[in-house]
């Protein structure tokens, strides 16, 4: 199948050569967050599963690629975006398994019906507008800060589609911790897993991995520290 690439697009690999994306040469990138959360995410065979800001698509790519997953759903407010992942899903011929839909997580009910779905996958923009430089490249800007959508929406969305047993999974700041572990349970999301990770053995974690089940009892298990040296994963 031919798939247009634009002449102000590439054609990147993410965890494989037979894997790839469509992205702007000046635009939103996907990084080791997103591949990180992909990894993190528990997808069982014939999972159901949303991606809430997917972005280009890299992480109902990646899933697709490396899990069982039968329906996977990647959800995006920028047309942009939105068109590049849909080519991106034809180019890698997984157009049977992954949709991408165009909306606004604040409005997730006009699009996807509620408690239908096994695992919902997130990583949403990691700053508030007032923190931080702001990238004058709009599409930029609202990939990284809080602008069409803060943390409580993607929080809420994951709490209104996900069925009971389901598992919210979601890659953020060390500093939004709190914040993220109050909102899940104000879902009726128990937090079960957290990792923490860091660019090297020596520094501070600058990432975190969160997973939650909804209606799950207490009990959070926090997994050893992953460290990421010279581009490689270790711990």
């Amino acid at each position: 199948m031919c798939v247009e690439i634009r002449e102000d697009e590439v054609i990147d690999t993410i965890i494989s050569p037979r894997l790839k994306v469509i992205q702007k040469r000046k635009g939103p990138k996907f990084a080791v967050d997103a591949v990180l959360l992909a990894r993190f995410a528990k997808v069982s065979s014939g999972d159901k599963v949303v991606d809430l800001g997917t972005g280009t698509g890299v992480i109902p790519l990646i899933l697709a690629y490396t899990t069982g997953a039968g329906r996977i759903i990647g959800v995006e407010i920028q047309r942009e975006l939105v068109n590049m992942a849909r080519r991106s899903v034809l180019l890698n011929g997984f157009q049977g398994r992954i949709s991408i839909l165009e909306g606004d997580v604040r409005r997730v009910a006009d699009l996807l019906p509620a408690g239908r779905f096994d695992v919902v996958t997130c990583n949403p923009p990691h700053r508030s507008p007032e923190t931080g430089r702001m990238s004058p490249n709009p599409a930029i800007a609202i990939s990284r800060h809080e602008i069409l959508g803060k943390l409580k929406d993607f929080v809420a969305a994951a709490g209104y589609l996900l069925k009971n047993r389901g598992r919210a999974v979601f890659v953020h700041r060390p500093d939004r911790l709190a914040d993220l572990l109050e909102l899940f349970q104000s879902e009726g999301i128990t937090p079960k897993k957290l990792r923490f990770v860091h660019p090297r053995t020596d520094r501070n974690a600058e990432l975190l991995l969160l997973e939650g089940i909804k209606r799950a009892g207490e009990g959070m298990i926090v997994l050893p520290p992953l460290f990421l040296i010279s581009g490689e994963e270790g711990s």
